[in-house]
C-alpha cells in the first residue's frame, strides 16, 4: 500500500480541523473581536410572600430562564438587559410579572395572571413574552446580530 494512500485519512482529518478552526475564530474585519452577537441579560428574583407554590413558580422561571441559549446570563454589572421577575399570589390568582430594563432605561413590564392551576403555562407564557421582547430589542439595536 502506498504511503499517500495511508495518509490521505490524516490529510482529511487535518483538513477538517482547519475548517473547524477558522469557524471558530473571529471575525478579523471588525473593529472588536465579539464572537457573539447575543444579549447579555441579568435576572433577579422575587416574590412578595413565602408560599409554596410561589417558590415552586420562581423556580420553574429561574430553570427556563437559565436554560435560554440565545442569551448569555450575566451578573447585573455586565448586562446590557436586566430583567426583574416577580411572583405574587392573591387568592388562587398568580400574578407573574417582568420589569425589562435596557442600560438603564426601561423598555417594557409584562404581565401574566391566572389561577394555580396553570402555573407551568404562565411560567411558559411569561418566559416566551419575555424573550420576544428582549429579541426584538436586541435586533433593533445591534443589526449585526443573528437569527439564533
Amino acid at each position: 500500500m502506498p504511503i499517500s494512500r495511508r495518509l490521505l485519512p490524516i490529510i482529511i482529518a487535518l483538513a477538517l480541523i482547519g475548517l473547524l478552526f477558522l469557524s471558530w475564530t473571529p471575525n478579523w474585519n471588525e473593529s472588536t473581536f465579539v464572537r457573539s452577537t447575543k444579549p447579555y441579560v441579568s435576572i433577579s428574583y422575587e416574590s412578595k410572600t413565602d408560599e409554596a407554590i410561589v417558590n415552586q413558580v420562581l423556580e420553574d422561571l429561574q430553570n427556563r430562564f437559565d436554560v435560554r441559549h440565545e442569551w448569555h446570563i450575566e451578573s447585573a454589572k455586565n448586562a446590557e438587559y436586566a430583567i426583574r421577575v416577580e411572583v405574587d399570589k392573591q387568592d388562587d390568582f398568580l400574578t407573574l410579572q417582568a420589569d425589562i430594563v435596557r442600560s438603564e432605561t426601561p423598555l417594557d413590564r409584562v404581565m401574566v395572571r391566572g389561577p394555580e392551576g396553570v402555573k407551568t403555562e404562565l411560567a411558559g407564557r411569561l418566559v416566551s413574552l419575555v424573550t420576544d421582547e428582549v429579541s426584538a430589542a436586541h435586533k433593533a439595536s445591534h443589526p449585526e446580530a443573528r437569527d439564533y
